[in-house]
């Protein structure tokens, strides 16, 4: 299957330890079994772990359920990959790629999203893939960091 998300970035953002963040990704690739999951990191010094999943996006066009849990990996310069996975994704449907680090690390993001791409809030590393979303405290933000799905 081909890819889709962001292959690039205009800057990089130092996302703390403890953070789960979402961002908003369309499925523009086509009908098909999603199998690999990376992020791209802007850091010199990285260090810990990156845990990544995916959720479904609800109505309000917000994170909802879990859909994968595609568990952790060591954080490196560059981009970080999960492999081995299987989810069915449909062409056009909007998907939540999220994250939580176990330590502070820069990753790269491209601004100028449309508001509400990007949601983030207060969870334990170790409490991660966090579900559901909905009635916790999120903050919305207008850039999305750069992952491919």
């Amino acid at each position: 299957m081909a890819t889709f998300g962001l292959d690039s970035g205009d800057g990089y953002y130092s996302a703390p330890a403890n953070y789960a963040n979402a961002m908003r990704f369309q499925n523009d690739a086509g009908t098909g079994t999603l199998t690999d999951l990376e992020i791209l990191f802007d850091d010199t010094s990285p260090n810990g772990n990156v845990k990544m999943a995916i959720y479904e996006d609800n109505p309000s066009e917000q994170p909802d359920a879990r859909l994968l849990a595609a568990g952790e990996v060591a954080v490196a310069n560059g981009w970080v990959k999960i492999s081995s996975l299987s989810l069915a994704v449909t062409l056009n449907t909007y998907y939540w790629f999220a994250f939580d680090l176990s330590a502070q690390n820069r990753v790269r993001r491209q601004s100028g999203a449309p508001d509400d791409h990007h949601y983030y809030l207060s969870v334990a590393y170790a409490d991660f893939p966090h579900t559901p979303w909905e009635g916790q405290a999120v903050v919305i933000t207008t850039d999305t960091s750069c992952a491919q799905l």
